[in-house]
């Protein structure tokens, strides 16, 4: 039998894990029922064609930094502070740059790719595109960090910010949407984004596991964020 520590260990880790990837989805799948509930289901459609573009390159990354979690899960039990931090500023020097070269890539070429492919009539405005670009950018500069949270499990210190951010990116998407259309639901997540768990989880990670501030790192965010402007 299950020690009972253990099995309310289990089952609490568990509830965190499931109000984490219910937030997840929120922040994902709201957008679409939003934009067609204020803008129009046709703007859902447009949308959806560099929605799908933008996860094509994301998933690049994605299946890179996925096949490393339990490499990074045996890093975070076996090496010192100063060994994990390491490793994750490299991580995170690469992802800089795939993010930069695949996100300035998808501004500039993506409305010449849908006009080739399906036609002018589906392309979007600049400012929209660039709302895109800016939501591509913040997924995949973010997958060292997430690699890491999910490799040290701590589910259970951030599954209220990510719970927070999700509501918020519904309210700001409601409030952005009747002022700004499509665009502001789009630029909706991405200021729920910055404004809760990015700025909370870096902070947890670096205090816990690499035994320093997380000054560095926002730093280094903003560097890059002027350098692709």
């Amino acid at each position: 039998a299950i020690d009972k520590n253990v099995q309310n260990e289990i089952i609490s880790n568990m509830k965190s894990v499931f109000i984490y990837k219910i937030s997840g989805t929120m922040f994902s799948a709201t957008d679409n029922i939003i934009i067609s509930t204020i803008v129009g289901t046709a703007a859902v459609g447009l949308y959806s064609n560099y929605l799908m573009l933008s996860n094509k390159l994301l998933l690049i990354e994605q299946i890179v930094f996925s096949a490393l979690t339990a490499s990074i899960g045996n890093i975070i039990v076996k090496e010192t502070a100063f060994k994990r931090l390491q490793i994750f500023k490299a991580m995170q020097s690469a992802s800089f740059i795939f993010c930069g070269i695949i996100s300035c890539a998808f501004c500039v070429m993506v409305n010449d790719l849908i006009y080739v492919w399906i036609g002018e009539e589906f392309i979007l405005s600049s400012f929209t595109v660039a709302a895109i670009t800016i939501n591509t950018y913040l997924a995949c500069v973010l997958q060292p960090l997430w690699i890491y949270r999910d490799a040290t499990g701590i589910y259970m210190k951030t599954k209220y910010i990510m719970l927070i951010g999700a509501i918020l990116n519904i309210v700001l998407s409601i409030i952005l949407g009747i002022v700004m259309g499509i665009t502001g639901v789009i630029l909706a997540s991405a200021i729920a984004r910055l404004s809760t768990y990015f700025c909370y989880e870096p902070k947890l990670l670096f205090k816990e596991y690499f035994e320093t501030g997380a000054k560095e790192y926002f730093i280094g965010f903003l560097k890059n964020v002027l350098l692709v402007i």
